[in-house]
């Protein structure tokens, strides 16, 4: 029946089916069963009018779950021989950007807690990039990783942002702009030793990042301690001469 309403797309009452098979006990081991699913809950997120998409506020999570389900069920029952691999590798891959997008968008509006179920979910999701869809979409369990870090961000979780901060930098994530929000927040709170320490670690990634010098400089100028900048760019330049560390000697000069 579900399949039948996809079709024809009536597509409140395919949404009705599947969820009644979901629970049945004689359907919810089928892999078919969670294909059919995951077509419904995507041609529902997919469709171009609001009313239809209306239908469901979690969609894009249903059918990544659906289409989840039914490969390890799929791959479990016939690993030699996987039936419905061919089928659901591309929609998945469909279904994991849409959610990954998802959790942008409760982040930007404050819901935390679905963004983090999102970018969970998502990351569950990596096994079943067969052919590497996923990957050329920018989605990676690094990437996921600074998602969270950007969502923590813009929810003011200090604690969370530098758990995440330090997780990314553990890992050799290159973006200067974690550096650059980590050192803002320990000024933020007083605590101009982190700050430092955020910019020396960043420096060594990013040693031409103005953003990074600039606000080494003004912490240093900050403490009365010009001598010591001085000296510490001028060190910088015999190991790495270049214009940035020229002009920031300049703005100390």
């Amino acid at each position: 029946n579900s399949f039948n309403y996809l079709k024809s797309k009536e597509f409140d009452k395919a949404k009705a089916a599947t969820d009644a098979a979901a629970e049945n006990e004689s359907t919810k081991g089928s892999a078919k069963m969670w294909m059919y699913r995951g077509h419904i809950y995507r041609a529902i997120f997919q469709d171009t009018s609001a009313k239809v998409r209306n239908i469901d506020q979690e969609a894009e999570e249903k059918s990544l779950e659906a289409y989840m389900n039914c490969l390890k069920i799929d791959l479990a029952e016939n690993a030699k021989s996987p039936v419905y691999k061919e089928d659901v590798k591309g929609p998945v891959v469909i279904s994991a950007a849409a959610v990954n997008r998802k959790g942008k968008w409760y982040g930007g509006n404050k819901q935390f807690d679905k963004a983090i179920k999102c970018y969970d979910l998502v990351e569950t999701a990596l096994i079943y990039d067969f052919d590497q869809g996923m990957k050329r979409n920018n989605i990676t369990k690094e990437k996921l990783l600074y998602n969270k870090f950007e969502m923590f961000a813009g929810a003011g979780d200090i604690p969370k942002m530098q758990e995440y901060a330090d997780k990314l930098i553990s890992i050799n994530y290159k973006d200067p702009k974690i550096f650059i929000h980590m050192t803002n927040i320990m000024l933020g709170q007083k605590d101009t030793v982190k700050a430092i320490a955020y910019i020396d670690k960043g420096k060594k990634l990013f040693d031409d990042n103005m953003d990074l010098v600039n606000l080494e400089i003004n912490i240093y100028l900050a403490q009365g301690k010009s001598a010591a900048l001085k000296e510490k760019l001028q060190t910088a330049i015999s190991l790495n001469d270049n214009e940035i560390l020229h002009a920031s000697l300049a703005t100390i000069y």
